[in-house]
């Protein structure tokens, strides 16, 4: 139980540079100046033993939650999507991989062209198929031809673009767009995966075999998931100014080591994300005390109920994430165990290390006693 998937794994690595950024190139009078910051509290800490009544309502582990968790983690796990293998033709539900063109008056024109595109026939958009996201949503009619449509035949759909459409030589015409469909999927549900692709895919990060024993898991996890969020938002916390400025200044000093090295941050954030360092930080310092809440409520936890935290699984943590990064392509940071252990912010201080071997804890702790 103790184990998880990488994609889940790289996803909290990355939350925890909020949260946990100590910087091991720290110099001597700053890591002074932090003992004088009054530290955060937490000045009551909700229940969080009595599951049955807690997880009702708002926080109740419904089958419409367990299925939208499940869908998370077979993404994650990059199976997501199966192809389908028993029919050759596309049915509305369906998810296409395609190649297409437009066409006005006869003519292809610019940007109008694709190969290898996923898509999703019901909802009318692309679809990522890593995330289970929609890619871009796509004009009105788009996808009306796919459905009906044969493996290796060409289809066709008459669109016609809005008025109000950005490119004028486009706007408020009627075009067509060709399809040539090279292969059919469905998404992975709890009714279609098969004991064989979980054994396959999460005997070693879920410890199961078969499609009861993960689905039982994913209930588990869905119940720690709300259980924690229902602690985090009933606990009363006293977060100072001062320190949540401190951590702040951390998280800007590593964004820029890690993401600016061409260029400054200001130009940066403009560039990729459109914005300013100003209105980002209003961001982050959103992020930051949701993330020192949980790092207290963890801490909280494993003090008030007595658990026993393991190092050894912060040690595999870090192996994980190294011996799969190195398959990964554009995954080198995640291959150097520095660079790790930075993110985790072990690197100096017990803050990262802390807070991971809390939230392992509390996270075994509920597993182990939700049924």
């Amino acid at each position: 139980m103790k184990k998880r998937l990488l994609a889940v794994l790289l996803c909290a690595v990355m939350a925890l540079s909020l949260g946990a950024c100590g910087d091991s190139d720290k110099d001597d009078t700053q890591k002074d100046s932090n003992k004088d910051v009054k530290q955060p509290s937490i000045t009551e800490l909700a229940e969080y033993k009595d599951f049955a009544t807690i997880l009702t309502g708002d926080y109740e582990v419904t089958d419409a939650k367990v299925a939208a968790y499940f869908s998370n983690v077979v993404y994650s796990a990059g199976i997501g999507v199966m192809e389908v293998k028993d029919r050759d033709t596309v049915q509305k539900g369906d998810i296409v991989k395609t190649d297409y063109t437009g066409y006005l008056n006869g003519v292809a024109f610019d940007g109008g062209a694709a190969t290898d595109q996923w898509i999703d026939v019901a909802n009318n958009c692309g679809i990522d198929t890593s995330t289970g996201s929609s890619s871009g949503s796509f004009i009105d009619g788009f996808t009306d031809g796919l459905v009906g449509a044969k493996i290796g035949e060409k289809t066709s759909s008459n669109v016609t673009f809005p008025d109000t459409y950005d490119n004028t030589d486009l706007a408020g015409k009627e075009t067509t767009f060709e399809f040539n469909v090279k292969a059919i999927y469905t998404e992975v549900t709890p009714e279609t995966i098969t004991d064989a692709m979980v054994a396959e895919t999460f005997a070693k990060s879920y410890e199961v075999s078969t499609v009861a024993e993960f689905m039982q898991v994913m209930k588990k996890e869905l119940a720690y998931n709300l259980l924690m969020n229902y602690v985090i938002e009933k606990s009363t916390f006293d977060i100072p100014e001062e320190y949540l400025n401190l951590r702040l200044e951390e998280y800007q000093k590593l964004f820029t080591e890690l993401y600016c090295t061409q260029m400054d941050i200001e130009t940066y954030l403009k560039y990729y994300y459109g914005t300013t360092l100003d209105a980002i930080k209003v961001q982050w310092a959103s992020a930051l005390q949701s993330q020192i809440k949980a790092e207290l409520v963890f801490e909280a936890i494993v003090k008030d109920a007595g658990l026993n935290t393991d190092e050894q699984e912060l040690k595999d943590y870090v192996s994980t994430i190294i011996s799969t990064a190195g398959t990964l392509e554009g995954n080198d940071f995640f291959a150097k165990e520095e660079n790790i252990y930075k993110m985790l912010g072990v690197g100096n201080t017990d803050a990262g290390k802390g807070y991971f071997l809390n939230q392992e804890a509390v996270r075994d702790y509920v597993i182990e006693n939700y049924q």
